[in-house]
């Protein structure tokens, strides 16, 4: 996981210690852009198996672009991403539905903390 809270990355590695994981993920602090280097540095190609994304959703086409051009997408993989109807992804899902690598369902749920408002999360598969 990247965070960019100190508060989010704690909570992150204690959820992750909690549930058994310590060895199988890791929580960096720092911006995606700017730390995944870091991670094509240590972890090499295809070291990701599941990627989650809940930033801007604005930004998750450049986002997964950057991370497969550095090979670090494995195959099989699974890409989850909240956030893609609110503030939006389009160019995001468009990628994942017309591309062969990925099979992509997506689901209708309420904004957390605002029930009125519909935002909508992706799985991806490849």
């Amino acid at each position: 996981s990247f965070e960019v809270d100190p508060v989010h990355a704690a909570v992150a590695r204690h959820l992750i210690d909690a549930a058994g994981l310590a060895g199988a993920g890791e929580v960096w602090l720092g911006l995606l852009q700017d730390t995944v280097p870091l991670l094509d540095e240590r972890g090499g190609c295809q070291c990701l198996a599941f990627s989650f994304f809940d930033q801007r959703g604005t930004t998750f086409h450049e986002d997964l672009a950057l991370l497969q051009r550095l090979a670090l997408v494995a195959a099989p993989t699974m890409l989850v991403a909240d956030n893609v109807n609110k503030p939006g992804a389009p160019e995001f899902l468009w990628h994942l539905s017309h591309t062969r690598r990925f099979a992509t369902e997506i689901w209708s749920m309420s904004e957390f903390a605002s029930a009125s408002v519909e935002d909508w999360q992706s799985l991806s598969l490849g």
